[in-house]
């Protein structure tokens, strides 16, 4: 009868309940599942946007220090620059040289040379005197190792105090050639006087 049919049907009802709430139950569960997994790919963003934040700032500080590197090496690089310049200066003054070659009237009468000593005009020297380097021909021992002039009957003499052994000279044909062999020995003297006989 009717009784039986309105149990079952509070039972129906009953038992929809439950499931609804069952249902409510793990609806809440995905639910909090969800938020969960909401929250943590916030997180994440957030993690995301602080290292992306951290690198921009490392490449901008690796940036700026290539920057400092670099500013540091080109400087260095110039005052390298400038100390082999400076070097180089140096070395061109130190190996510059000038030099004369004349028969004895020539450097004579060119004030280079004098003639001293000697009793009755014999044996007289002929020295170098104090120097007015325009009347020198100007050479530089760094491009230049060799110097040549004429041959002439009588030959010649080095009338300037270089050391003998920096340097050598050889007869070719109708010219004379005068090669540095030492440059510290032979640059030592600044001028280089010979004399033809």
């Amino acid at each position: 009868g009717l009784q039986g049919n309105k149990l079952e049907a509070q039972q129906r009802i009953s038992n929809l309940e439950s499931q609804l709430s069952s249902s409510k139950g793990q609806l809440a569960g995905i639910q909090s599942i969800v938020n969960k997994l909401k929250q943590s790919v916030a997180d994440k963003e957030k993690i995301v946007t602080e290292l992306e934040g951290r690198l921009s700032n490392l490449s901008s500080t690796l940036e700026t220090e290539r920057q400092v590197a670099q500013a540091e090496i080109s400087l260095r690089e110039s005052l390298l620059k400038e100390k082999e310049t400076t070097i180089t200066q140096q070395n061109i003054e130190a190996n510059r040289m000038y030099y004369v070659v004349g028969n004895r009237k020539q450097l004579m009468d060119s004030g280079i040379i004098d003639r001293k000593g000697g009793i009755l005009g014999i044996g007289k020297v002929s020295t170098v005197k104090d120097v007015d380097l325009t009347k020198f021909m100007e050479f530089n021992l760094l491009d230049t190792q060799t110097l040549t002039f004429p041959v002439t009957k009588k030959g010649y003499a080095v009338l300037s105090n270089h050391v003998a052994a920096s340097y050598k000279v050889d007869k070719t044909g109708d010219q004379y050639t005068l090669t540095v062999l030492d440059q510290d020995l032979f640059r030592k003297q600044k001028v280089l006087v010979i004399e033809l006989k």
